[in-house]
C-alpha cells in the first residue's frame, strides 16, 4: 500500500484547521481588551459565545460530510 501526497483541497483544509485551532490564542487577546470596560455578565456572555462559535466552526472545517459522523 502506498501513499499518496494530499491533494490541493486537502492541504486546503488542513491550514484551515490549524489556522482556526490557533484563533484563539491570537483573538481571545482582542475580544478580551475589547471588552475589558463591559459589564462582567455581558463579558461572559460573549466569550460563552465566541467559544461556541468557535467549536461550531471548527467542526464545520473538521466534517465537510455528514456521513463522517456515523
Amino acid at each position: 500500500m502506498t501513499l499518496s501526497p494530499p491533494t490541493g483541497s486537502v492541504r486546503l483544509v488542513a491550514i484551515a484547521i490549524v489556522v482556526w485551532i490557533v484563533q484563539p490564542f491570537s483573538a481571545g487577546v482582542v475580544i478580551g481588551t475589547a471588552l475589558s470596560d463591559a459589564t462582567e455578565s455581558f463579558r461572559t456572555t460573549v466569550s460563552v459565545a465566541a467559544w461556541i462559535a468557535w467549536l461550531v466552526i471548527l467542526l464545520a472545517i473538521a466534517v465537510p460530510r455528514p456521513v463522517t459522523l456515523t
